[in-house]
């Protein structure tokens, strides 16, 4: 009788917790609507209240088919069928707006990074230009230099004497 009893406790605290913890339409938890939404209890209460989904499967039984449209043709359907598929199971149009929202947000950032990849490879090419080309200027100066300092040789040594031409002529 006891182990009744606790077995009776623990089904009755799973069916308490599920009914606390778990949107009763769609099944989302409650931590999901609490971090990626306004909240659980304005999801239970104006999103998927539970007593406008009866309201309306009863307001479908009481109308006379003959005047149904599209959609309450399909749950009717479903009703009659014992087909549950028209309850947004694991779905809530909140949500979808969300990863919506994170998708467009993701792709944002990805566009951002692709751009900054490609600016970062054209600042990496003007760096390497202007590398290119300070070395190109600083060779020219190293020449304009050393061409500087053998003309001061050369003027220091003084003026050419006979036997220096006769050796540059070849005689």
């Amino acid at each position: 009788i006891i182990d009744t009893f606790a077995e009776l406790r623990e089904t009755n605290a799973f069916i308490k917790d599920n009914m606390e913890n778990n949107c009763f339409i769609c099944g989302l938890s409650r931590f999901t609507f609490e971090t990626k939404a306004n909240g659980f209890e304005h999801h239970v209460k104006k999103d998927h209240n539970m007593w406008q989904y009866m309201f309306m499967m009863i307001y479908l039984r009481d109308k006379d088919p003959t005047e149904y449209n599209g959609w309450e043709q399909h749950v009717s359907k479903c009703m009659a069928a014992s087909d549950t598929s028209f309850f947004p199971s694991n779905k809530a149009i909140v949500l979808k707006a969300l990863q919506e929202k994170e998708e467009a947000e993701e792709k944002e950032k990805t566009q951002r990074g692709v751009r900054m990849a490609e600016e970062t490879s054209e600042l990496v090419h003007q760096v390497e230009q202007l590398q290119k080309a300070l070395e190109s200027t600083a060779s020219k100066n190293v020449v304009k230099e050393l061409e500087a300092r053998l003309v001061d040789k050369i003027e220091a040594l003084g003026p050419p004497t006979l036997e220096a031409q006769e050796v540059r002529v070849g005689r």
